[in-house]
């Protein structure tokens, strides 16, 4: 998505690319996503169509290969295989085609990677045991990569006269992904010897890097303009994490918001610090370079500074979409064989951005749709377009309410739109599913602060306080500080919010509070100076710009106040800026809100009851009891049974071998009593037991057998829970784990008891089309509540996911509920997927 946001100067919602798949309209299936699916025009397209020779290597959603001037090779062509398989270069992926074998014979195999190439990353590689561990084996893969996008490259420069290279190197990328966690210094949960080993893997890379943009310097030759960038940072000190959130692109929780962008070249300004500089500036940048106009349509911007003449271009036009030329983008689908089509998205998943196994209920092409939505709504949040996000998040949150990111951006996106009950209520729900979520009292607390309510924006502190005892994390110190802004406590409120630059040096929202308080306490070029900080991080954040023309106006600087205003306005036409209003703005605090008009409140309010109800027979939304969870018809063959009683019963369920003997453990640690019968001893699948009831396997034929666990939880595997007489009340924790690890699990279970196997591959999508008809089905009852549990967050994290346990079922059912977490045992996951 990034990436074609740099190649178009748009945002995604503009040139449609929304991430690496879709879902092909006609098989159903997950496909990659292609460049005939791009909207717009990229660079290489209007250059070529302007006749300068170009070339384009290596980019996300560049196949199949355009129709450029020079040379395209796709994403697609450097995939590597094993030593000795075929490897024919993929349809499609070299432009012109009749190319395909030259640059073909350009490409790496892992196996041939120079060993002593390899020992410059890794000195001490022979000490590794490659069967056990195949991190060196995944670098070569790496290295063969990077080696074949270069080499085509420098092949594409070597042919003759040429005007523009675009390539894109992944190298930095996948290394920082695969060895950031032994960069140095050596954190606590990673093993010395391992750390030993991998410790230089990633300078390394850069130093690689360094030698390779060199000899692509040297074969451009003299009076080459280069232009770098990066779409993000990555972490690499006290901030990187310890472990990866379970959702789509979790592995992003590495990236830094900060990238690179450095240019250098004839007409380039040396030793310049080009301030705010964001993906979309790129495109508009390298037309001034070719003194060509940028479209009016573009969301980026000239980065002028970067020049050695940096007066303003007045060369623009309407749009590029309707200029023609002979090098037109192709508008068929070249697609690839179903056998590269797979490799492709094999390579995507390596990545760590997306996952091809079935994940918890749903298919892999219903969970992309789904994450592809996300990605729209925050692009459309970020580019200030809050009312049509605001549609998206809805229906996110609406169908999956314990999607913490969902409910999470939706009560600020209504936060920022002025429904401000509603953004509590959204807000309130983050609670009620992770009851002690710090985020959710954070967010209440800029709520409340809104409401013009500092004890309250304190109170939710103090709860993130209790919670996390240790020091406070800089989003934290920010409201406090905030607050006490509020509060009138103008040199207390100075001394948390620097504390949260401190802490957080690249959050612009804390240098922009820090004004705010600065300018208050009379620091006035103080303030300024914080206020261009955070434009610089945040380009777009209207406020800052708004915040800096406060700041010079009482410096009566007002020439350079009017032009911070005007920014301002341009990009938030609904903040105010008019500086008589100073009293106002500082007691508002959150110059970020959109300061919607009543007029256009009143609207969205209403949509949003009505979209409430629409969902009313389906999803209960939470307040104050987290067991009012999603509802809905279990199909049950006894519905005819006479309703005598209306008991309710603790159930735990999942498909086999998901984790439901866990849970059923630290039910019995936490002091709820369990139906059980021992039946089935301990063994080495299960060394702590199974914790099941003989008996429930006779819940079809009889279903008032359930009747027996009334008081007392009980295991109910999947298949069983349609047989649940309607006439009782269930509260049902269903375990979740990635179905990869279920399918291994229960193939090597099988194996042992039958010595019959089943290919995981063919076990997985039978499993996932169960699980999603099965979770479905309880979310539907109004017999059910429901809380699902992820098995591999429960190994990882015992303590939050307990706390989740116990405020579904009180603390009334597990008075030892303190015990629970002491029998989670993480040697005990052994099948894990690359999720886990």
């Amino acid at each position: 998505m990034l990436w074609n946001s740099i190649a178009t100067g748009k945002y995604a919602f503009h040139h449609g690319i929304l991430g690496f798949t879709t879902t092909d309209p006609v098989t159903g299936r997950l496909a990659p996503v292609t460049s005939t699916q791009r909207r717009c025009k990229a660079l290489w397209n209007i250059l070529s169509e302007q006749g300068l020779i170009t070339h384009v290597i290596g980019w996300f959603a560049s196949h199949p290969a355009e129709n450029v001037t020079g040379i395209c090779v796709t994403e697609a062509f450097p995939r590597p295989v094993a030593r000795g398989a075929p490897w024919p270069v993929p349809s499609g992926s070299v432009h012109p085609s009749e190319l395909s074998t030259e640059l073909g014979a350009l490409r790496l195999r892992p196996d041939e990677v120079d060993p002593a190439v390899l020992r410059m990353f890794v000195p001490r590689a022979e000490e590794i045991d490659l069967k056990e561990d195949r991190r060196l084996e995944q670098l070569a893969i790496r290295l063969a990569e990077l080696y074949s996008v270069h080499n085509a490259a420098i092949a594409a420069l070597d042919r003759g006269e040429w005007n523009f290279l675009a390539v894109y190197y992944h190298f930095i990328d996948w290394v920082c992904h695969d060895f950031m966690d032994f960069y140095p210094p050596r954190r606590p949960h990673v093993p010395m010897r391992e750390f030993e080993w991998y410790r230089d893997v990633v300078d390394s890379a850069y130093r690689l890097s360094d030698l390779l943009l060199s000899d692509l310097l040297a074969h451009a030759g003299p009076g080459t303009t280069l232009v770098l960038c990066s779409d993000h940072g990555f972490h690499s000190d006290a901030r990187r994490p310890t472990r990866i959130p379970m959702v789509a692109a979790g592995i992003a929780v590495w990236h830094r918001a900060q990238g690179i962008f450095a240019a250098a070249g004839p007409g380039i300004a040396t030793d310049v610090l080009v301030a705010g500089a964001t993906v979309l500036d790129i495109t508009p940048t390298i037309l001034r370079l070719f003194e060509l106009p940028t479209g009016a349509d573009m969301n980026g911007r000239v980065l002028i500074d970067a020049f050695m003449d940096p007066r303003p271009s007045d060369k623009t036009i309407p749009t590029w979409e309707n200029v023609p030329g002979p090098h037109a983008r192709p508008r068929h689908i070249n697609v690839l064989s179903a056998a590269d089509e797979t490799a492709l998205l094999e390579q995507f998943a390596a990545l760590g951005y997306m996952d091809l196994a079935p994940r918890g209920i749903e298919s892999p092409a219903r969970h992309n749709d789904r994450e592809n939505r996300w990605n729209l709504a925050i692009t459309l949040r970020h580019a200030g377009r809050n009312e049509e996000a605001l549609a998206l998040l809805e229906e996110l949150h609406l169908d999956r309410p314990e999607d913490g990111r969902y409910a999470y951006q939706l009560a600020r996106c209504q936060f920022h739109l002025g429904l401000h009950d509603e953004a509590v209520l959204t807000a309130e729900t983050l609670v009620d599913f992770t009851p002690g979520n710090a985020h959710a009292h954070e967010l209440l607390a800029n709520l409340a602060l809104d409401r013009k309510d500092p004890v309250a924006a304190l109170a939710h502190l103090e709860a993130i306080q209790a919670g996390k005892p240790a020091a406070m994390e800089p989003l934290h110190l920010l409201a406090r500080g905030r607050a006490l802004l509020q509060q009138g406590r103008i040199l207390d409120a100075c001394a948390f919010l620097r504390m949260a630059v401190e802490a957080d040096q690249e959050e612009p929202a804390a240098w922009l509070a820090y004004a705010q308080g600065l300018l208050a306490a009379g620091a006035n070029r103080e303030a300024e100076i914080c206020a261009r900080e955070a434009i610089t991080l945040a380009p777009t954040m209207a406020a800052a710009h708004s915040m800096l023309g406060l700041a010079l106006t009482k410096q009566e600087r007002h020439a350079d106040a009017g032009c911070a205003d005007a920014r301002a306005e341009a990009l938030n036409p609904r903040l105010a800026t008019t500086h008589a209003r100073w009293p106002f703005v500082a007691a508002t605090i959150d110059l970020s809100a959109d300061l919607a008009a009543k007029s256009t409140v009143e609207p969205l309010r209403i949509a949003w009851a009505q979209r409430r109800q629409a969902h009313a027979a389906e999803l209960v939304r939470l307040r104050a009891n987290v067991t009012s969870l999603v509802h809905c018809p279990l199909k049950s063959s006894n519905t005819a049974l006479p309703a005598k009683t209306d008991l309710c019963f603790v159930i735990v369920s999942g498909l086999p071998r998901s984790g439901t003997s866990l849970m059923m453990q630290m039910l019995a640690a936490g002091g709820l009593p369990l139906l059980t019968d021992g039946c089935r001893a301990a063994d080495e699948s299960n060394p702590e037991g199974y914790f099941e009831w003989e008996k429930i396997k006779r819940l079809p034929e009889d279903p008032t057998v359930i009747e027996h666990a009334a008081g007392r939880a009980v295991k109910v595997v999947s298949p069983l829970l349609p047989h649940l007489p309607r006439r009782h009340r269930y509260k049902v924790i269903f375990m979740m784990r990635p179905l990869e690890e279920v399918a291994r699990s229960q193939q090597r279970l099988r194996a042992r008891l039958t010595g019959v196997t089943d290919a995981v591959e063919n076990m997985i999508p039978r499993l996932a089309q169960h699980a999603e008809t099965t979770v479905a089905a309880l979310r539907a009852s109004p017999h059910v509540v429901l809380l699902t549990v992820d098995y591999p967050s429960l190994v990882a994290d015992p303590v939050t996911l307990s706390k989740q346990v116990v405020q579904f079922l009180g603390q009334e059912l597990l008075p030892t509920f303190d015990r629970m977490t002491a029998v989670v045992r993480p040697e005990l996951h052994r099948q894990r997927s690359k999720t886990s």
